[in-house]
């Protein structure tokens, strides 16, 4: 609480009183598994107590669906990274920003449902809920956090960078549908991992817990097919976002994290998160 959920809520009420719009947008990035969902239910009771409405939308809430995965899937018959939901590409982009537009212009007396997405459908391949199981949000909104796994994540065009490897051709150039997001964010918060590795023991944490209570989970095989997905993308933006926030310096909060999950002493120079 002392150490990651009251300093970053401090900043997060810091950036919401020093921005110029009516509803501040908080972008934040950590991995998958990194503690992202349990600081944002944090902050959310915080704000509560400070009379300040906070809502928290996930980009993993708008992957598209089932049914448009699978479509997705056969069009791309020779990209593996898009054959299921995890990378850019998979993603209702429309959906998201119409969402993060529709909470934004939120008036006393008005209210709007926010998309939630169902992780444990079809074993564990996910689908979109039913709208009926979304929840209602009542206007207005002081603070829109907005977190993801690859959120801040740019396109190797949108940095001057050399092109992606091949096999994230389609991946970086569904990350540039990310930019207008970006580009109207107040601020961005960054848990840094020490070790990009993590990410395969964070997430079969994730599905050991679903598999003991009898949801629908990824068995510990599907887990590493799963991240493996995922892990192309870390590797090629990770370690620009470490270094180059979608924000200004002065509106981004980075906060080093262990194994743990607890904030930790910044590395020496050089450091590997890759490794």
């Amino acid at each position: 609480m002392h150490e990651l959920y009251l300093p970053v809520y401090g900043w997060l009420k810091e950036m919401h009183a020093s921005s110029t719009s009516a509803t501040t947008l908080i972008g934040m990035q950590c991995l998958q598994g990194g503690g992202k969902t349990t600081l944002c239910d944090q902050l959310e009771l915080l704000a509560r107590h400070d009379g300040l409405n906070c809502v928290v939308a996930s980009i993993d809430d708008f992957y598209r669906t089932h049914a448009e995965l699978e479509a997705l899937a056969r069009s791309m018959p020779d990209d593996p990274l898009l054959h299921g939901r995890g990378q850019p590409g998979t993603h209702d982009v429309p959906l998201m920003r119409a969402t993060v537009d529709g909470l934004r212009a939120l008036r006393v007396g008005e209210t709007m449902r926010v998309p939630r997405y169902d992780k444990s459908a079809h074993g564990g391949l996910g689908d979109r809920a039913a709208e009926a199981a979304w929840p209602v949000i009542d206007g207005p909104v002081d603070v829109v956090v907005l977190e993801g796994w690859c959120f801040g994540f740019a396109a190797a065009g949108a940095r001057g960078a050399s092109p992606p490897p091949p096999r994230l051709r389609n991946v970086d150039a569904a990350l540039a549908d990310f930019a207008p997001t970006y580009a109207a964010l107040d601020a961005f918060l960054v848990l840094q991992a020490l070790s990009a590795r993590y990410v395969y023991e964070w997430r079969e944490d994730a599905e050991a817990e679903r598999r003991a209570t009898g949801g629908g989970a990824m068995s510990a095989d599907d887990v590493v097919d799963f991240v493996d997905r995922y892990y192309p993308s870390y590797e090629a933006y990770l370690p620009e976002l470490y270094r180059a926030s979608p924000c200004a310096e002065d509106r981004t909060k980075r906060v080093w994290i262990g194994r743990d999950r607890l904030p930790s002493p910044a590395p020496p120079a050089g450091h590997d998160v890759l490794q």
